[in-house]
């Protein structure tokens, strides 16, 4: 795993789960802490490459109270974890928060898959939840595009008992076959913007560690892979309202806490129209939906693409700021 780039405290360590803190570089006048919520499936420093290209350190340097839940890499004994398992993870996180920072309530700030996590914990806890953000997280798998299309007839239940824990490897291949199928326009922009930048060492040194975080692909555990698919991606049990979670129904109407929802434009794995979904699913006054453009691989360049610095993280940081206290 690679160390985190902002100096970074650890908190808490439950099995391979860690808490991590990052405190504010100034003091803080928002009493209320932020807990970022990574995926599963991928590493979290994508939020932290490098000084200059951390959305964690700007957050800090706008005197954020940060901290950050990393489920850690799963082996053959976390195959039969689920949802729930994960959700208590950050139920218990979320309290170590809330302790070491005197609040009653916490933002959740979800990338991909770590903002499902966060919409189905705020939707059963919202007393706990200051703010919702979501980045670049699908919500509406039939607004999900070719890719989840496909998995509609995929039988995963054969698929995981065969393999067990789905190798990361193998989604990154099936994201890259559909990408190159559906959007041959956005691999020419690639290699051109790559030639074009041949001398530049701080553009090389980015795709560099872009790349490294493409190839390091966690497993993803084959129970939540299984219930993944079925209950979200085949049934879109969320979007229903009919979606049991460890037996309880989850209704994301409950949720009433400020959201702000961020997508990008060419985003294949969370389009915008999957990803706005929640703005009609919550009952929150203020509510927001926020669209990012630019770069060449939506899904990372909503966080470190040409946008990511210019427009994510400033418009985040602010709509935080307003809104903690």
């Amino acid at each position: 795993m690679q160390a985190a780039e902002t100096s970074a405290e650890l908190i808490a360590q439950r099995g391979k789960v860690l808490l991590l803190h990052y405190p504010p570089a100034r003091p803080t006048r928002y009493p209320h802490p932020v807990l970022i919520v990574t995926p599963l499936l991928v590493r979290p420093y994508i939020l932290d490459v490098f000084p200059g290209l951390s959305f964690i350190e700007h957050l800090t340097n706008q005197s954020l109270d940060v901290f950050l839940i990393d489920f850690g890499s799963p082996d053959p004994s976390d195959r039969t974890r689920r949802f729930e398992d994960y959700l208590q993870d950050l139920d218990l996180a979320l309290e170590d928060v809330l302790s070491l920072s005197g609040s009653r309530s916490a933002t959740l700030l979800g990338y991909c898959l770590g903002g499902l996590f966060a919409v189905l914990y705020a939707a059963s806890n919202p007393e706990k939840v200051r703010n919702l953000i979501t980045l670049a997280t699908p919500l509406d798998f039939s607004k999900a595009g070719p890719l989840y299309q496909w998995l509609q007839g995929f039988d995963v239940d054969r698929f995981v008992d065969t393999v067990g824990n789905v190798p990361g490897d193998w989604i990154r291949d099936q994201i890259r076959l559909f990408a190159s199928a559906t959007w041959p326009e956005r691999n020419l922009r690639i290699w051109l913007d790559l030639l074009l930048h041949l001398w530049d060492r701080e553009y090389l040194k980015r795709q560099k560690l872009l790349n490294q975080w493409l190839n390091d692909l966690l497993p993803f555990p084959g129970e939540a892979y299984r219930q993944f698919i079925k209950e979200f991606v085949q049934a879109n049990k969320l979007i229903e309202r009919e979606l049991f979670i460890g037996g309880g129904l989850i209704d994301p109407s409950l949720i009433t806490c400020p959201v702000l929802v961020l997508a990008h434009t060419e985003d294949l794995l969370a389009p915008p129209d999957s990803a706005k979904a929640l703005v009609d699913l919550v009952t929150s006054a203020d509510r927001e939906f926020f669209e990012v453009s630019g770069g060449n691989v939506g899904h990372i360049d909503i966080v470190v693409g040409s946008e990511g610095p210019m427009v994510t993280w400033p418009k985040v940081s602010a709509w935080l700021q307003a809104r903690s206290g």
